[in-house]
Formats: structure tokens, C-alpha cells, sequence
């Protein structure tokens, strides 16, 4: 049975539904792309109900594609890991985290409209960060993502994520944006530089994001 994913942002700000995805059975003879494929695919569809479905799958990746399939095994386990009790906060904001300016709030971007606006996803993780910065106040926010509207080629998810926290109460000391970013890796890697370079008192962030992004974002960090 199909089921609908919160958006994780450490509490939920609305329900995403994924699009289905068509899996078909796959043999060692195909390339570990399409393994991949069917691996998000039966995440996505069916989260932990299809951990049997997963292991085969990754099983199959690692005859293909060593390298790979390790790389897999370990952002699968991750992604069934939040949506665990344990590992992610959906539905509150913690209450222990540091009250200073050790700790940074970093929004993750998501890709842009054609036209340059926002999606419901990345305003609902906007409106997770400023909520957790509220409680924070202390706390610097991280918002991160380069240009991906198709037309509009001088809009960036970082500057438009930066500029509604302002209008939305932010102080603008507090704000750190990162525009330069298209993806996930990029994401990382060059928030991981701004913090490192210029805001050496940082060294605990608190991700905001949906839960798809959180495994990429562990295996990042654990490599």
C-alpha cells in the first residue's frame, strides 16, 4: 500500500505526496543505474514495508557496481533510519539544542519554478527554519541553492529563500546565504566552506529538509 511522506524539517509543515514509481524486475546484467532506480523506487512507494525488496536489490547493485552498491547499502539503511523515533524530530522542535552561536540552522534549496518563484515544499521548509530560529534566537540560518529556474536566469534559491526570512522577521546578522549551489553535493560542499572559513564558532547544524534529502546528506557528511 502506497503511502504519504511528511515533509521532514524536524517538525512537519505539510504532507508531500510522491509520484509512483513503475518497478519492474531487474537482473544482474543491467547497469547499476537502473538498480538505483528501482532501489528509490521502492523507498519511495513503499518506505519500509519493501526492506526485503531493498537488501535484494542491493545485493544485486554490489555484483554490478562494488563501489556503488556499498555506497547504497549505506544512504538505504540512513534513509530507513529517519523515519525512526529516534533519528528525526517530525512534528516539534527539539528542545535541547545549544542556545548560541555554536549552532547553525541550515535550510536546504529545492528547485525553483520555471519562473523563478518558490514551491510549497521549500516555502514549508522556510517556514520550519524560521520557526526553530525563533526558538534559537542565538543561532545563525544557512540557506542554500543556486540558480535552477529554466527562465529566469537571475533568481537563485538561496537569495530567494534568504530574502523571505528577512520579510518573514529574521535579522539579517543572523542570515548566511549560499548561492552558488545546484545540487545536493554542492550544497554540502560549499556550506561546509562558509562555515569552516567564516563562522568558526559554528559546530552543530540542525538540517531542515524533506526526509528523501537526509541520507544524501549523512553519507556526505560520514565521506
Amino acid at each position: 500500500m502506497k503511502r504519504f511522506k511528511k515533509l521532514f524539517a524536524l517538525f512537519t509543515a505539510f504532507s508531500l505526496l510522491f509520484s509512483a514509481f513503475l518497478v519492474t524486475p531487474v537482473h544482474a546484467e543491467n547497469n547499476a543505474d537502473v538498480l538505483i532506480s528501482q532501489l528509490i523506487g521502492f523507498y519511495t512507494d513503499y518506505m519500509e514495508d519493501a526492506v526485503t525488496d531493498i537488501e535484494r536489490v542491493l545485493v544485486e547493485l554490489k555484483s554490478v557496481d562494488k563501489k556503488k552498491g556499498e555506497a547504497w547499502d549505506q544512504i538505504m539503511h540512513y534513509w530507513l533510519e529517519v523515519n525512526g523515533p529516534d533519528f528525526t524530530h517530525v512534528g516539534e522542535v527539539p528542545k535541547d539544542l545549544p542556545n548560541d552561536n555554536s549552532m547553525s540552522v541550515l535550510i536546504l534549496g529545492f528547485a525553483l519554478n520555471d519562473d523563478g518563484t518558490m514551491k510549497q515544499e521549500l516555502i514549508g521548509r522556510l517556514e520550519t527554519g524560521l520557526a526553530i530560529a525563533k526558538d534559537y534566537p542565538q543561532s545563525y540560518v544557512v540557506v542554500t541553492g543556486g540558480g535552477t529556474a529554466k527562465n529566469n536566469p537571475n533568481v537563485t534559491e538561496g537569495g530567494l529563500m534568504g530574502d523571505w526570512l528577512l520579510e518573514h522577521g529574521l535579522d539579517g546578522s543572523r542570515l548566511i546565504v549560499e548561492n552558488r549551489a545546484r545540487d545536493t553535493v554542492g550544497n554540502a560542499k560549499n556550506t561546509y566552506e562558509v562555515l569552516k572559513t567564516k563562522y568558526k564558532t559554528v559546530n552543530k547544524v540542525v538540517l531542515v529538509t524533506s526526509d528523501y534529502h537526509v541520507p544524501r546528506w549523512m553519507y556526505l557528511i560520514l565521506h
